[in-house]
């Protein structure tokens, strides 16, 4: 859909008015209030599962016979924010086959 600049420019005009950003200012801030507060659990969720999973490599490593290493640190690290996300995202029961199949 493509708009011609003069209606583009006619609804700019319109949206500056004081009664239009009298209406819809309230209405962003809430939108931007309830966004950040998704953003916020977000965060708190992907927090908690980065010990989670973490832990877990360490269990699964351990259950190999053998131990978290340094070079163990530098390949986990960097994957854990996007593993924790994914956690939040698709739900604890969704297997993260595909860290453990990058962690070999």
């Amino acid at each position: 859909m493509d708009l011609d600049p003069k209606t583009a420019n006619e609804i700019s005009k319109a949206l500056n008015t004081e009664p239009a950003k009298n209406l819809l200012s309230p209405v962003t801030k809430e939108i931007g209030d309830l966004l950040g507060e998704v953003a916020n659990a977000a965060r708190f969720y992907a927090n908690d599962n980065l010990q989670k999973i973490f832990t877990k490599r360490a269990r699964s490593r351990q259950a190999e016979g053998k131990t978290l290493e340094a070079g163990d640190f530098h390949k986990i690290m960097p994957l854990l924010p996007m593993a924790a996300m994914h956690s939040v995202l698709a739900g604890p029961l969704f297997p993260l086959r595909w860290l453990e199949t990058t962690l070999v």
